[in-house]
C-alpha cells in the first residue's frame, strides 16, 4: 500500500494541517496588532513633549547630522521586523514539530490495527479458531474488533457443519453405491443374454456409477485437504516419479508417450503428506493425457531453482481457451462439460490439485495455447 494512501498519513496530514491553519491565524494576528499598535504609537510618541535632558543631549550633534526621529523610528521597525522573524521561525517549528507529533501520536493509535490486520492475514479456513488478540478498553476498536472475532467464530461453526455433512454425506452414500456398482458388474457378466438396448443401458449406469464413486472419492479428498493433515519429510523428486510410473500404463492405453526428465541431483525434501502430493501430480498427469491427441507426448520435467522445487508438466493436447485458462482451478469448473463428462471428470481435479499444492506452502499456474498444449508450473 503507498504511504500517500494509509490512514497514518492522512490523520497526521489533517491534524498538521488544521495546526498550520491555527499557527497561521495567530501568527497573522499577533502580526496585526503588533503592527497596528506600532504605527498607531509611534506618532504620539515623537509628537509628546519630552525632558529637556533627552532632546538635548549633553553632546548635542548637529541637526543635519543626527534625526532623533527617524532613528527611533528605524529603531521600532527593527524591533517589529525581528518579531516577525522570530514569529515566522516559531511557525516553521511548530510546523514540523506537529508533523512529527502527529506521525507519532496516530501511529500509536493505529497500532491496534496492525495487529488486526496482521492476524486476519494469517487466518484461514484451517486456522478459524484463532482469534484476534487485543485489550478491551471500550472504544471504538476494542468493539471493531469483539465483533470480528465473533464473525470468525460464527466462520468456524458453519465450515465445521459444512465438512462434517460432506464427510458423513460421502461416507453414507459409499455404500449404497458399491451394492449397486457390485449388482452392475454381476449383471454385465451375464451381458450375452441381454439384448442390445439392455447392454447399452447397463453401460451408461456402469458409467454413471463410477462418475459417482470418483466423485465422492473426490469430495472426501477435497474435505481431508481443507483441515490439518499429518505432515511428515518426504523427498518431492521421489513422489513425482511415483506418480508418473502409477500412470504409465493408463498413457499407453491412450496410446500417448509419457516421458520424465527429473534431474538426478534434483533431491528435494520438504514437510508433506506424500498420498495428498502423490494425488496432486497424477491429477495434472491425468488431464494432460484425457485431454491429449493421439500420438500425442507429455513430459514431466523437475530441477531446483534455489530452495524450491520446480515442477512442470508440458502436453501437445486440445489446449485451453485464453478466456477460460483463469477459472479451471474452480470447484466444479469444466472447459467443455460434454467431453468431462465422457472422459470421466468430475470438475473437482484441478480444484484438489491447487488446495494440496497451497497446503504444501506452493503454487501452481499454467500457460496454455489453443490446439498446442499446455505446460502446468508447480513451484514447492
Amino acid at each position: 500500500m503507498k504511504f500517500h494512501k494509509t490512514i497514518r498519513f492522512k490523520l497526521t496530514f489533517w491534524y498538521s494541517l488544521l495546526f498550520v491553519i491555527t499557527n497561521l491565524i495567530f501568527i497573522g494576528t499577533a502580526n496585526y496588532i503588533i503592527t497596528e499598535h506600532y504605527n498607531d504609537r509611534l506618532p504620539k510618541f515623537l509628537e509628546r513633549d519630552l525632558p529637556f535632558e533627552v532632546m538635548m543631549p549633553v553632546n548635542p550633534v548637529p541637526m543635519q547630522e543626527f534625526d532623533f526621529n527617524e532613528t527611533l523610528r528605524q529603531t521600532r521597525q527593527n524591533d517589529l521586523a525581528q518579531i516577525r522573524k522570530i514569529l515566522v521561525l516559531s511557525f516553521l517549528m511548530l510546523t514540523c514539530l506537529s508533523f512529527g507529533s502527529g506521525y507519532l501520536i496516530s501511529g500509536k493509535l493505529l497500532n491496534p490495527l496492525k495487529k488486526i490486520n496482521k492476524t486476519a492475514k494469517d487466518i484461514n479456513s484451517q486456522n478459524l479458531h484463532k482469534q484476534i488478540e487485543h485489550e478491551d478498553i471500550g472504544d471504538e476498536i476494542s468493539e471493531l474488533v469483539n465483533n470480528l472475532n465473533a464473525m470468525i467464530s460464527r466462520l468456524n461453526v458453519s465450515f465445521a457443519l459444512q465438512k462434517q455433512f460432506v464427510e458423513n454425506a460421502s461416507h453414507e452414500l459409499k455404500t449404497p453405491l458399491s451394492i449397486i456398482k457390485i449388482n452392475l458388474n454381476m449383471a454385465e457378466l451375464e451381458k450375452e443374454k441381454l439384448s442390445e438396448e439392455t447392454k447399452n443401458y447397463l453401460q451408461t449406469s456402469i458409467k454413471s456409477a463410477d462418475l459417482m464413486n470418483k466423485l465422492i472419492e473426490d469430495l472426501l479428498l477435497l474435505s481431508l485437504a481443507d483441515r490439518d493433515v499429518k505432515m511428515e519429510k518426504i523427498n518431492v523428486k521421489i513422489v513425482l516419479e511415483e506418480a508418473v510410473n502409477q500412470l504409465k500404463m493408463l498413457a499407453l492405453k491412450h496410446n500417448i508417450t509419457l516421458d520424465s526428465k527429473i534431474n538426478a541431483n534434483g533431491d528435494r525434501m520438504i514437510n508433506g503428506n506424500k498420498a495428498l502430493l502423490t494425488r496432486a501430480f497424477m491429477n495434472i498427469i491425468e488431464n494432460a493425457i484425457k485431454y491429449s491427441k493421439e500420438k500425442g507426448d507429455i513430459i514431466v520435467k523437475m530441477d531446483k531453482e534455489k530452495d524450491q522445487a520446480v515442477i512442470k508438466i508440458i502436453d501437445n493436447g486440445i489446449g485451453i481457451p485464453e478466456d477460460k485458462r483463469e477459472k479451471v482451478f474452480e470447484r466444479f469448473y469444466r472447459v467443455d462439460a460434454s467431453r468431462s463428462k465422457k472422459s470421466g471428470g468430475t470438475g473437482l481435479g484441478l480444484a484438489i490439485t491447487k488446495r494440496i499444492i497451497e497446503l504444501h506452502k506452493g503454487s501452481i499456474s499454467l500457460t496454455s495455447e489453443l490446439n498446442l498444449g499446455t505446460e502446468v508450473t508447480i513451484k514447492i
